[in-house]
């Protein structure tokens, strides 16, 4: 894909001047492999939505979940805490009362929250939300977009979106294409045989039907004018229920296609910063101008700005004035605060004071606390966009 990149932890130093808060889209499916999407490599997967999404929005190759298996993941994201702290580290269990919902802070901060479609996480979490729904079709989805129209239009809103796909067992609808099981690319460690291709054919329905609502989704923001006011997320809980993925800690089990948009605040970009799960909440409180429990143990910002770290960045500046200079050195320090990076700024011209001609900025950062190698991203921006 072609990207041009620009510094996403930006976010957080202007999020404030927009004078207004922004919506949320929680969009988390049911046992989907990371790479079983077009937009992650998948030569068979029928995903055009998510395919455009990740061209406009910003796609994770190194988003991890806090453990395999649904309810203990859904505990962990909700209450932002890793799954061994949440009392909820078993499949089927509950998360208990006393520990937090992040939703409830956004009730204070004066969201409206609703959860829709596949919960499985007890009814303690229901506090954290104004209108709970159980979803309704085979993929509990069909309710999505009614909820989205009927919601307050006075306030901003939080919506906790659950898919039942792609779990087990398979309920093919007209809501997705249907796959032929000689099309099919069987993993490696799967024995490749007609019942595993007719299995996989099936279960690439579903992953396909996901792409379907998210395509809904989007379309009626659009609709509704409130695109740009709105970022939606698009995940899983996690991998496919094949063996050696969904409870499994190989990259098929606890890996997440993760995909983030909004458009006029997120550039297209992509990265292989590594980013979990359990950050989701914290992150989510502060763009939403929310108290965060102290119980909470993701770290705000911590996915977003390690998703800003590179090692090398070019940016071409029409003029460079005091101001334009303090702003970029502003935004690297912010990023360069939540990150630990040391970060250099040199000037290429002899004379970086002048205004009158072009000005190459190179800013090279030293990433500490990445584990993995940060790609390098070019951007030409106006000194009055940064």
């Amino acid at each position: 894909m072609n990207r041009f990149y620009i510094f996403f932890s930006s976010i957080f130093l202007f999020a404030t001047l927009e004078g207004k808060q922004p919506n949320f889209i929680l969009f988390i499916t049911d046992d989907i492999s990371w790479d079983d999407l077009g937009c992650y490599g998948s030569k068979v997967a029928k995903t055009p939505h998510l395919d455009q999404m990740a061209n406009e929005g910003m796609l994770f190759h190194g988003a991890y979940l806090s453990i395999s298996s649904c309810s203990p993941s859904r505990c962990s994201i909700i209450s932002g805490r890793y799954p061994h702290n949440t009392g909820a580290a078993e499949l089927h269990t509950e998360l208990p009362a006393d520990q937090p919902v992040f939703p409830e802070a956004l009730q204070a901060a004066g969201y409206y929250t609703a959860i829709s479609g596949k919960h499985h996480m007890g009814k303690a979490v229901n506090r954290g939300f104004d209108k709970v729904s159980g979803g309704k079709g085979p993929s509990k989805s069909a309710d999505w977009v009614p909820m989205l129209q009927e919601r307050p239009k006075d306030k901003p809103f939080f919506f906790w979106f659950a898919s039942s796909d792609a779990h087990r067992g398979w309920a093919l609808n007209d809501k997705a294409p249907l796959y032929k099981p000689e099309d099919i690319e069987v993993p490696p460690y799967l024995f490749d045989g007609p019942v595993t291709r007719k299995d996989l054919a099936e279960y690439m329905h579903e992953v396909s039907r996901t792409d379907y609502y998210m395509g809904r989704l989007r379309a009626e923001l659009k609709r509704q004018g409130i695109e740009k006011d709105t970022y939606i997320i698009y995940m899983t809980d996690n991998g496919r229920p094949f063996p050696r993925c969904k409870t499994r800690l190989y990259d098929s089990g606890i890996r997440t296609p993760f995909l983030i948009a909004r458009p006029g605040t997120i550039a297209p970009a992509e990265t292989r910063s590594l980013i979990s799960s359990i950050d989701i909440s914290a992150t989510i409180l502060e763009l939403a101008g929310a108290k965060k429990d102290k119980r909470i143990q993701g770290v705000s910002g911590r996915w977003v700005c390690r998703a800003a770290c590179f090692s090398e960045k070019t940016v071409i500046l029409s003029a460079v004035t005091p101001s334009a200079r303090a702003i970029a050195w502003m935004m690297c320090s912010s990023a360069c605060d939540r990150c630990a990076v040391s970060v250099t700024i040199t000037f290429a011209t002899s004379n970086p004071r002048s205004t009158s001609a072009p000005t190459l900025i190179f800013i090279r950062r030293n990433v500490s606390l990445c584990s993995r190698s940060c790609a390098t991203f070019i951007k030409k921006a106006n000194s009055t966009h940064i």
